[in-house]
């Protein structure tokens, strides 16, 4: 493990229209300058590679093109794996999504509090589509992996170890099923207003869908968070469940 305080590794392909985008925000980011930036890039868009390697506003920035496609479940474990390497605590960012000025604070409140927590094992930075109670500073506890996850080393090494044992298409699904909702049953924070902005394209015959949220936007002020106690949410349908 490496002396970088927080590592984003940032997953892209072929879309050099969403990135420029992702990458004029990131650098607006509150602490960017003391992080590593570290690119996982899928081959074959010699314009996304070129961006990447432009992009200097972090404390150091490294790119890694893969020698052929992995598609998104390999590619991550790939990024993630890399970005272990170099420090305690990463974020696994995207090319089409857009994060707030203070998710960096964000990830770091939870890399300060969490690591030995037995329940919690990540923080995600999005929320779709609505807000919950308590304003910018609350952070839930709730079962989906979600946007821009952010994992203590440690806590990643437990999926990654296991992840030759997937099963479903994607990733997250086994997260959801094996990890939070089933296996041991662990929780994963979500802050009340979303600190990440879907921009990506969507949509069953393929149409550009600019998704927006009601509970985004890009800027915080800096914020003492902290976590919302006495409920939680539980499910897919996000239900409000009481707690100790």
């Amino acid at each position: 493990m490496g002396d970088w305080p927080m590592t984003v590794t940032l997953t892209a392909w072929n879309r050099p229209r969403y990135l420029r985008r992702v990458l004029d925000a990131w650098a607006r980011t509150r602490g960017i300058e003391d992080v590593l930036l570290q690119f996982q890039v899928e081959p074959g868009c010699a314009e996304v590679e070129t961006m990447c390697r432009a992009a200097q506003f972090a404390g150091d920035t490294q790119v890694r093109v893969n020698p052929a496609r992995l598609g998104v479940t390999a590619n991550t474990r790939r990024a993630l794996d890399g970005a272990a390497d170099t420090s305690g605590y990463v974020i696994l960012a995207s090319d089409d999504y857009l994060p707030s000025d203070d998710i960096l604070e964000l990830h770091a409140w939870h890399r300060d509090n969490y690591r030995d927590n037995p329940h919690v094992l990540a923080l995600v930075s999005g929320r779709a589509p609505h807000a919950a109670p308590g304003g910018p500073a609350a952070v839930w506890r709730q079962q989906l992996m979600g946007a821009v996850p952010g994992f203590h080393a440690g806590k990643w090494q437990l999926l990654s170890d296991r992840w030759d044992q997937i099963a479903v298409p994607f990733w997250w699904q086994w997260v959801d099923d094996w990890w939070t909702m089933g296996g041991p049953g662990y929780d994963i924070l979500l802050p009340a207003l979303s600190r990440v902005q879907d921009i990506g394209e969507i949509g069953s015959e393929g149409q550009i869908s600019y998704c927006t949220s009601d509970c985004f936007s890009s800027h915080y002020d800096p914020q003492q968070y902290h976590e919302v106690t006495g409920a939680r949410e539980r499910g897919f349908d996000s239900r409000l469940e009481t707690c100790p």
